[in-house]
């Protein structure tokens, strides 16, 4: 069958918002200490105009966050102020993701991936939350509150699977309440969410949780992908997505939404796969489906942002009109950039969503290896 493409050149011309600008997300965080990677990023940045990064690992050992010496604490904070200097330095902010578990730390020796990010909950949840205070403490000490406080921390990635976290939910949901109130010891400005989870799962029951001990949530993220009903490692995705439903992203989109009374939602990972090694995050058809998403969610953009609010206003996004329903990836730059580990993520606020692209490599997403 051969498409046909119609456009209306006489209709009258808009402005096309740049939502998928927010944030990109690249695997772990001593990456970010490479040079390529930095150039790259560099890149990114001033060609696509990326503005937040995410990625995990930030606090296992190898970044030298927190480790034992001597059978007793050490703190150093030196790679961590080494990248931000770097992405302040470029014009870019942090999406902090608050994991995994330092070993000293550590309640067992359950990891993920080939670097071996423990997984176990802390076996002190009061020392953790000292690092977490020094930590954010330490921040807002050498950039400032007024640069800090536009940062967003998550806790933690993906709690309710086994393979990110060996405890329960209602040991997440205690790691929560420490973290954000070490965080918020800081200062009450600084913004902590979560409950960071595959699938949208755990929302509802992480605000009830904080509602009744009185635990601050400023935001609300979440991650899903079109093959989560169906998904598996090394599964066809071509198959997979042919049997997806096709308003999964709309429909979780709008549930969240509604769960979220009234915080913002980020969609903090969000791809055609969750598949890493998915060939198909390199195919022609991976950009388009970007490319569309990108549009669409452009249109709930002007329409927001027509009203002249600083910030959109909230209400439910994902309604139909925005059709995020689509299998979403990302990779559209080259030159050195690899999308196979990539992806996309949807930031949605009041009646607007905000693409979030992956491209740099070794990009991080549910089952990436790394590099």
């Amino acid at each position: 069958m051969t498409p046909i493409f119609t456009s209306r050149l006489s209709a009258a011309a808009a402005p096309l918002k740049h939502a998928w600008e927010h944030s990109v997300g690249s695997s772990r965080a001593l990456l970010a200490l490479r040079s390529d990677w930095q150039e790259q990023l560099r890149r990114c940045h001033d060609e696509l105009g990326f503005r937040h990064v995410r990625f995990h690992a930030l606090l296992t050992d190898d970044m030298g966050t927190l480790i034992s010496h001597r059978e007793k604490p050490l703190y150093s904070f030196f790679n961590a102020d080494r990248i931000w200097d770097f992405l302040l330095s470029i014009g870019m902010r942090p999406f902090v993701e608050l994991g995994f578990m330092p070993e000293m730390l550590a309640s067992g020796h359950e990891t993920v991936f080939h670097f071996r990010g423990n997984v176990t909950p802390p076996a002190d949840y009061d020392a953790w939350a000292t690092l977490i205070r020094q930590l954010v403490g330490h921040w807002v000490e050498r950039y400032g509150i007024a640069e800090v406080s536009q940062w967003f921390f998550e806790v933690w990635n993906e709690p309710n699977l086994k393979a990110f976290w060996t405890g329960t939910q209602e040991d997440y949901f205690k790691l929560y309440g420490h973290t954000a109130q070490a965080i918020k010891t800081v200062d009450a400005s600084l913004r902590v969410g979560g409950p960071a989870t595959a699938m949208t799962a755990w929302v509802d029951e992480l605000l009830d949780y904080c509602e009744t001990n009185r635990l601050p949530v400023d935001f609300v993220s979440t991650h899903i992908y079109p093959t989560d009903p169906l998904g598996f490692e090394g599964a066809d995705t071509e198959e997979q997505l042919a049997n997806s439903p096709r308003g999964l992203m709309r429909d979780r989109a709008k549930l969240v939404r509604g769960q979220s009374r009234d915080r913002p939602v980020y969609f903090t990972e969000w791809n055609i796969s969750s598949n890493p090694r998915d060939p198909y995050h390199d195919e022609p058809f991976a950009a388009a489906y970007a490319a569309k998403i990108a549009l669409e969610t452009a249109r709930r953009l002007r329409r927001a942002h027509r009203r002249g609010s600083r910030e959109p206003p909230k209400a439910v996004a994902g309604d139909g009109r925005a059709r995020v329903s689509e299998p979403l990836a990302s990779g559209a730059t080259r030159g050195g950039l690899s999308s196979r580990q990539g992806a996309a993520r949807l930031f949605v606020r009041g009646p607007h969503a905000v693409l979030r692209r992956r491209p740099p490599a070794a990009l991080g997403c549910r089952g990436h290896p790394g590099a």
